[in-house]
């Protein structure tokens, strides 16, 4: 059986009873994300979306649910320092098939600056314009297995503030690529925000020296290793024989 994350696979760890789980981490298509890149040059994408040249973009992607936990988010915005509200314009952008909805009014001076939103802005498959806009990625997820929005992020040499949940510990590494904040922990999230937007050089180019820039597998990889899968798969022979 073959997981995406070594963390998923260590839950159903007591059903491994063959020894034949394996672990392929998720790739990305490279070649496909400088294309959407080529196609939405960073001030386009920005003059699309209403950002202001010297206002720092913080987006968050992903189907606005419980398990996602945007609430984090917002809250944490309500806690920060009014005086950064102006610095920042926030996208919470995914579908709301559950019914969930996010406050976005009830928080003060912030809430001008937080757009919730489905995917309208992607301009027709993928993200569009929002990942080649964004300075600062935000992931409040309950429970990953290993993210795609996590590598693109990387793939954009987003900094990434993210819940150390599952599969996300093997993707990105604190003070690396990354900062973590514990999940519901509004506090945390607030404060890894304002040392990002307080930063003192005020420029993307400084976060990215600052978190670094991580390295996803590529889709090529990824391929690969799930070749070599098969074709193990096919030297072992019937299921029955499989051990």
């Amino acid at each position: 059986m073959v997981f995406v994350a070594d963390a998923t696979r260590d839950v159903y760890a007591p059903l491994n009873s063959r020894h034949n789980f394996v672990v392929v981490h998720n790739g990305l298509n490279l070649t496909r994300i400088e294309k959407e890149a080529n196609r939405w040059p960073r001030g386009i994408a920005r003059r699309k979306l209403g950002i202001d040249e010297d206002q720092i973009m913080v987006l968050l992607l992903g189907t606005v649910c419980e398990r996602k936990g945007q609430h984090d988010l917002v809250r944490a915005l309500a806690r920060m320092d009014k005086s950064l509200h102006p610095m920042f314009h926030c996208f919470i952008v995914g579908d709301r098939p559950s019914g969930i909805a996010v406050n976005f009014g009830a928080g003060g001076s912030f809430a001008k600056n937080l757009e919730g939103t489905n995917s309208h802005y992607s301009g027709g498959g993928g993200y569009g314009a929002l990942l080649p806009a964004a300075d600062i990625f935000v992931c409040t997820s309950k429970v990953e297995s290993f993210p795609r929005v996590i590598l693109e992020a990387m793939a954009y040499e987003l900094p990434i503030i993210t819940t150390p949940v599952y599969g996300i510990k093997e993707q990105v590494r604190p003070g690396v690529n990354g900062l973590f904040y514990e999940s519901e922990n509004a506090g945390q999230l607030a404060a890894a925000i304002s040392d990002l937007l307080s930063d003192p050089a005020a420029g993307p180019p400084r976060r990215k020296q600052q978190i670094g820039v991580g390295h996803p597998t590529t889709f090529e990889e990824m391929i690969e290793q799930y070749a070599c899968v098969f074709r193990e798969a096919s030297l072992v022979g019937s299921p029955q024989g499989m051990s």
